[in-house]
């Protein structure tokens, strides 16, 4: 099951709680190309996502409900502006692919 919600270049996506919780399990959320500055703590319970866009938005601060996504696989972050990442991020063991491109980051 996908979810996509990329907005291309119209109705910008601000908030994901019109979307969160989602009625059915999902593998993968695009939420890519919005307008996003944080995610919400109930991005957690989405326990059987596998892929995760969350590129091309506002952040500043790494989205550390997405830490708690135990079987997340994929997770895209280019171009968030993100200036740190959390010591969290090695609880994705599963985690495969990690696609962050920045130009300044600093792990705490």
């Amino acid at each position: 099951a996908v979810v996509s919600t990329q907005s291309g270049h119209y109705g910008r996506v601000l908030s994901l709680s019109p979307f969160l919780p989602l009625p059915l399990p999902k593998q993968v959320l695009n939420l890519a190309r919005n307008s996003l500055r944080s995610t919400t703590a109930s991005l957690a319970q989405l326990t059987s996502l596998l892929v995760l866009d969350l590129s091309e938005n506002e952040f500043r601060d790494f989205p550390e409900s997405v830490c708690a996504i135990k079987n997340l696989r994929y997770l895209d972050l280019h171009d968030c502006h993100i200036l740190a990442l959390p010591g969290q991020l090695g609880q994705l063991s599963h985690l495969e692919v990690f696609v962050i491109i920045c130009l300044k980051v600093s792990f705490s």
